[in-house]
Formats: C-alpha cells, structure tokens, sequence
C-alpha cells in the first residue's frame, strides 16, 4: 500500500501495483499479420491471476468471444487456450476479411484491466470483374482506353503487357504534360493508347499483385476495325503448258472479311479440279489467298482477281497470267580447229594489213620531216642549197621504199615455210582483235610478231 500526502493535505491511499494478491499483465500483447485463410493466434500473458478470470472480446463492438476457460460466440473457427495459469492465447481459424481488427483482452478485477492487440489480414489481389474492361473493339485511328481494378490488402498495383510480349505505344500524364512512350509493360490501373493502328491489336494482360500470392490476371482483347486492303507480291506470271501455277494475295481486313476469286470480272471460281482455293491465316487481321491453277492451258490466259468484302468496304487485286513458251537453247560456242586454207588467209591478210600499216606510217613520217624542215628553211635564200636538200629528201625517200620492199619480200618467201601451226593459231587471234578494234602500235611492234 502506497500513502501519498499532497500540498493542500489531501492524502490519498493506492494499491501497489506489486502486491502479490492482485493480478497483472506481464507485457503488452503483440500485434499479428496473417494472409487470409491461416490462423491467427493473440497472447495475453498474466502474473498473479489467483481468483481472478481472462476474458476476450472484439474491441470494435464489444463482443464477447470467451470468459476464462469457455467460449462464448458461436463462431466456430474461434477457439481459446492457456498455459499454467499465465499464457491466455485467442484462437482464430482460417481467419477472413472480416477478422481484421483488434481484440481486447480482460481481467475481472474491481476495476477491470484490458490489454489490447490488433490482427492485420493480408488479402491476394482479386480483379473486380465490374470495374474491368471487357473486350474493347475501336475503328482504326481512334483512341482505345483499358481499364483493370482490383481489390486486396495491401491495394494491388496493375501491371499491363501483351500476350506475345510486343512492344506497344501509350500516352501517360506526367506534371500536366502527355507523354508518349513506346514500352513492353506499363503500371497503372488505365491503359490509354492514342490513333491506334491495326498493328496495336491482339490480347492484353491485366496483372494484379501485391506480394501476397497468389497474383491474378485478365486477358483483354483489343479489336481495331478498318476496311480491306489487298497487297498483290506478283501481278504477272508467265506459265507453261500442261504445268501448274499458284496465285498469291495478301489481304488484311478486320472484321474478317469474306474472300472469294473471279476470273476475268465476271466467273466466279470455286475449288475442283482445275481450281484449287486455300486461306493461310498469318494474324487476326491478315490473311494469304492462294489459287493454284492445273494442268495449265491457252484456254486458261486472262486477268485472274481476288475480292475481299467486310462490313466497313472491299478491295480487289488484278493478276495477269499468259502461256510461255518454252525456246530452244542456242548452240553452244564450241572450237574448231583452223585449217590450212585459214591460215593461208589470214597469213595473207596480216602481211596486206602489215604493209597497209608500214606505208602510212612512212608517209606520215615523211609529211612530218618535209614540214619540219622546210619550215625551218623557208627562210633560206640560196635556191641551190634548197634544191640540193629536196634532191636528198626524195633519194632517202627512195631508200626507205626499198628497204621496206626487201622487208616484205623475205617476209612473204619464209614465213609459210617456217611457222609452225602454233604460231599460225596465234597470227589468227591477233587478227580477230585487229578487224574489230582499230589497231595503234608502231613498226617495232609490229616487226616483233
């Protein structure tokens, strides 16, 4: 017992706290965290209980969970226990949502001692199905806009990607300024996607988590509507008869579109023997159109069209198909060896050629020394002396013509005698390079062969 006397003589008279006939708490009860579905367990731990009783209740309404030893409610998944007198434990099984909160634990004294702890229920994320987006369907060149909502503790945070894990184009708000970005994932519970293009359709995902597994999805389709357009690879073919041939167009439309062939612009083509008609799907908007013509005759030449018609227009696309004929090779290049009678003409024509070639150039010398000296004569006034230079002029003129004569002449009498076939073959190469091309050398030159 504690006596205390205050300054205007009041005197009070406490209990002690530490009086051994009186029940206390031995520490604080310890709040909890639990996913949902485990069990949760709160501990109040008394000294000194004695006569005294333990009760639970729910701190929010005052409900009465258990007294001492018993249960009080009527929910099943609540349970107590104790340990020698002084560990009092609240039991709850498979707790849910609506277990979260704080539980207050009592001692019956005369005036009542409470202690109270609290339980935090973590909840996975769940997609609220209502706030989501469903499948969202916008013609070319519109905005598209997806929204996830989600619910759990702590609040989930949404993750947006595509299913084929392409890269897409979004718009984000930053500091009152739009922003946009080309990413592989974006966060935040709304996707806004501007001017969206046919590229930009296909499944996206909805993911939702936040660290308590397990995390949940929505697959979210997006549908971008625009009107055929037909791309032709090849618009000209060329087939040979009796052989087969097959027609290509690529067609991109969405809705999908009905595709079907003519020929000509008036029949219509179905699959049968002569005609054989096949879809290859290449994407959800794009497909290849193939038309395989057999045993392929004259008959069959026109102007070959494949049609695609949806709900938003049409396209078409020509291809022209005629017979080839199939031309005989030429005949090869092959060699022939040379007779005597070619060596005999080309020798002949290389010795006309030689001579033609060594008479203008003489001449041409001759022109160049006859200028070159009377220019530097022309002012000379002694006629004799003039005379006497033009008489040696035509005397080495004279010389020069003999010699050449002489040249030719020993050319003519050995040479068919003396060149081996070899040499002929080769005389006949030269020659073919000097009928087709002008032929520039000197005398030298030409004397060397």
């Amino acid at each position: 017992m504690l006596v205390v006397l205050f300054p205007d003589n009041e005197i009070r008279v406490f209990q002690s706290a530490y009086s051994p006939s009186r029940p206390e708490f031995a520490g604080r009860i310890k709040n909890i965290t639990v996913n949902v579905g485990r069990e949760a367990i709160l501990e109040c731990h008394v000294n000194h209980l004695g006569r005294y009783k333990v009760g639970w209740l729910k701190a929010k309404d005052q409900t009465i969970l258990a007294l001492h030893k018993r249960v009080i409610t009527h929910n099943s998944r609540i349970d107590v226990d104790h340990e020698e007198n002084r560990n009092w434990m609240l039991k709850i099984h498979q707790v849910q949502e609506s277990d979260k909160g704080c539980y207050m634990c009592q001692i019956n004294t005369e005036e009542m001692k409470k202690q109270i702890g609290c339980i935090d229920v973590l909840i996975p994320p769940n997609i609220v199905d209502n706030l989501t987006s469903s499948d969202v369907i916008v013609n070319e060149g519109e905005d598209a806009i997806l929204v996830c909502r989600a619910s759990g503790h702590p609040e989930p945070q949404i993750l947006w990607l595509r299913e084929d894990k392409k890269e897409f184009v979004v718009y984000s708000n930053i500091n009152n300024h739009t922003r946009r970005e080309t990413v592989t994932q974006y966060r935040g519970p709304v996707l806004v996607m501007r001017k969206v293009q046919r590229h930009q359709m296909g499944a996206y995902l909805c993911i939702a988590q936040n660290d308590v597994p397990p995390a949940v999805s929505k697959r979210i389709i997006l549908n971008v509507n625009f009107k055929p357009e037909i791309n032709v690879p090849s618009q000209l073919h060329g087939v040979g008869p009796g052989s087969s041939v097959t027609l290509t167009c690529v067609v991109q439309a969405f809705p999908t579109a009905i595709n079907y062939w003519m020929k000509d612009g008036k029949k219509m083509l179905l699959d049968n023997d002569k005609y054989n008609i096949s879809e290859d799907r290449k994407s959800l908007y794009e497909r290849v159109m193939s038309l395989t013509i057999r045993n392929w005759e004259k008959s069959d030449e026109g102007h070959f069209m494949c049609m695609s018609t949806n709900s938003l227009g049409e396209a078409d696309g020509t291809i022209q198909s005629y017979t080839f004929e199939a031309q005989t090779e030429p005949t090869e290049n092959r060699y022939v060896e040379p007779t005597s009678m070619d060596y005999d003409y080309y020798e002949t024509t290389l010795t006309h050629h030689r001579k033609e070639y060594y008479q203008a150039q003489n001449d041409d010398q001759t022109r160049l020394q006859d200028q070159s000296v009377f220019d530097r004569d022309s002012n000379r006034d002694d006629d004799a002396s003039k005379q006497n230079r033009q008489r040696e002029r035509r005397k080495k003129k004279r010389e020069r013509k003999q010699d050449n004569s002489a040249y030719f002449g020993h050319q003519n009498s050995g040479s068919r005698s003396q060149t081996s076939s070899v040499q002929m073959l080769c005389i006949w190469t030269f020659l073919s390079s000097l009928i087709s091309m002008p032929f520039v050398g000197t005398a030298s030159s030409i004397r060397s062969l």
